[in-house]
């Protein structure tokens, strides 16, 4: 039940990417049905073309040919790779003669800061990409974007730069094979659904710079065991750790006012809550399906009114 309301619920916010002064590698494992297109240039782009300093270590891209593309107002838009996939793919930075800007399939036109002090990775950008394992983003994306990385089930590590401002809806969701994530502290947002999936998921710090963390964001991390909540937090969203079967204890920050539906259903796993008296408003379903949970709290408090109207052991401290 918790999966078919995340599912209605979840919007994707629509975003740009912009890639420019250094190309990004992405490791693959397995190809894709799409065969390689030829490109109707010639020849690549010359590295000693660019503005790129004498000093700077010399990239190899991978072939134009490689890439499906469209010419934007600011450059080109890669929109799908399609080459042989070898163990790894570098995106080159200069297609035509034109920069490349953004990285992303049938994103809408909209308007973007400047290339060389924000980049964003794109809606649907490697989205489904099942032979991914690994990838680096660069210190220059600014925010990554909806669907971003959801579904690359092959993908184990990622390293998120502290440059990263917004995680988007569902960015990393699905990602069967990720196990660990370390969110930086400059990430305020995190998105809907961000991180909704995934299975392998056992521990998740997050961050003192973290104000707002999306509808189901942690949903259905089976696998996760600990979750640490900062006090920059004040509302626990709806279905935010919902089917996060193998998480035993939390504890809720004094920061926290307000704890949405659903945010903790189906945590089969719960023994242990602390909630404290900061909590005035906890959503009907919060703690649904938590069989062995004690709740913690203050006598008088909102937690000790919601664990007597559900029936769940309340233990006053």
């Amino acid at each position: 039940m918790f999966l078919k309301t995340t599912a209605s619920k979840i919007i994707a916010a629509v975003a740009a990417v912009a890639v420019v002064g250094g190309g990004i590698t992405v490791g693959f494992i397995a190809g894709r049905n799409s065969q390689p297109q030829p490109d109707n240039t010639n020849s690549q782009p010359e590295a000693s073309k660019d503005t790129e300093s004498s000093t700077e270590p010399e990239v190899s891209y991978s072939p134009v040919a490689d890439f499906k593309y469209e010419i934007i107002n600011d450059g080109i838009r890669i929109t799908e790779y399609i080459g042989s996939l070898d163990t790894e793919v570098v995106i080159p930075k200069i297609i035509k003669g034109q920069p490349v800007v953004e990285i992303g399939m049938n994103v809408e036109e909209i308007e973007t800061a400047d290339p060389e002090v924000s980049i964003t990775f794109g809606e649907y950008a490697f989205s489904k990409c099942r032979g991914l394992t690994s990838i680096t983003i660069p210190d220059s994306v600014s925010n990554i974007g909806s669907y971003a990385f959801s579904g690359c089930e092959g993908l184990t590590s990622i390293t998120i730069p502290d440059s990263v401002l917004t995680i988007g809806a569902l960015a990393f969701s699905g990602c069967d094979s990720l196990t660990s994530i370390t969110i930086p502290d400059s990430v305020t947002t995190i998105g809907d659904g961000a991180f909704s999936g995934c299975d392998s998921l056992t521990s998740i710090t997050i961050p003192n710079s973290v104000t707002s963390i999306g509808y189901g964001a942690f949903g259905s991390c089976s696998s996760l065991t600990s979750i640490t909540i900062p006090d920059s937090v004040t509302g626990i969203g709806e279905g935010t750790f919902g089917g996060c079967t193998s998480l035993t204890s939390i504890t809720i920050p004094d920061s926290v006012s307000n704890i949405g539906s659903n945010a903790f259903s189906g945590c089969e796993g719960l023994t242990s809550i602390t909630i404290p008296d900061s909590v005035t408003t906890i959503g009907e379903w919060a703690f649904g399906g938590c069989p062995s949970l004690t709740i913690h709290g203050k006598s008088g408090s909102a937690a000790k009114t919601y664990a007597k109207e559900n029936n769940i052991q309340f233990v006053a401290e």
